[in-house]
């Protein structure tokens, strides 16, 4: 009785709508791929059928989810020279951005970012429409002492710098849409092979290896008529329009044995 009444003591003392702490970044296994993948914008190539495959269904940290959550699916493999992923987003209303003007996320997009060191310190970001189009930043952070507040977020945004239109050499990246039985597209799908001795560059390897642990994570923005924003799910929960100043959040990718 004296334990019950001491927790609700603690409990009345605690302010409503505290917001809760966010959670641990997640870790995945990437398996070595099982089969050829042509990077062509169809799904159904062998290598992705043994693939790890993600669900993103995460709102931005501290909001509602989505309703319904849009159907989002990362599908992940890799080689010793490549890491394949694959982007499978469910659509009845697909809205992607007018023209290569830089600005993808102002239409449904899925954004990658994804760090090869794990330092946190300096890392991509990969964005890709319906439409193929594909948008490339490096996000770097120029201070001594890295520092990360409690969301994952660089605390230092003086000492943070960007290089834009920076695409990773020998990227291949390919868009399609996905069918139902009757032949009516219901979604749109991107696949992409990312080079290992771009991701690899600062640790001075050229390959993947069993065991080596990438940090990384997945976001989508899905538009809809009649909504002035879009619905964002990730892989690991950011602030709300900073997926992009939080490598404190990215996820562990951990390539697994052959």
């Amino acid at each position: 009785m004296k334990i019950r009444l001491l927790f609700l003591l603690f409990a009345a003392l605690v302010p409503a709508g505290l917001p809760a702490a966010a959670p641990a970044p997640p870790e995945t296994g990437v398996p070595f791929r099982a089969g050829a993948i042509e990077i062509d914008g169809r799904p159904d190539d062998p290598g992705w059928k043994a693939a790890a495959v993600l669900k993103l269904d995460r709102p931005p940290l501290g909001e509602p989810a989505a309703a319904p959550v849009p159907f989002t699916e990362i599908r992940l493999a890799y080689d010793e020279t490549t890491l394949y992923v694959a982007f499978v987003c469910r659509d009845d209303d697909i809205r992607p951005a007018a023209g290569p003007d830089g600005l993808l996320h102002t239409g449904d997009v899925a954004e990658l970012f994804i760090d090869g060191t794990g330092d946190r310190r300096r890392f991509f970001e990969l964005q890709f429409n319906p439409a193929g189009l594909l948008r490339g930043t490096e996000h770097f952070f120029t201070g001594t002492e890295l520092r990360l507040d409690a969301d994952g977020l660089w605390t230092e945004w003086d000492k943070v710098g960007e290089r834009q239109d920076c695409i990773l050499s020998g990227l291949r990246h390919a868009a399609g849409m996905l069918r139902d039985g009757e032949g009516r597209i219901c979604g749109w799908f991107v696949e992409a092979a990312l080079p290992a001795k771009e991701l690899l560059r600062r640790t001075g390897r050229g390959s993947f290896e069993a065991g080596k642990r990438l940090l990384a994570n997945f976001v989508r923005y899905d538009y809809a008529a009649g909504k002035a924003e879009p619905d964002m799910v990730f892989w690991s929960a950011t602030v709300s329009g900073r997926p992009h100043r939080s490598p404190g959040r990215f996820g562990t990718l951990l390539l697994l044995p052959r």
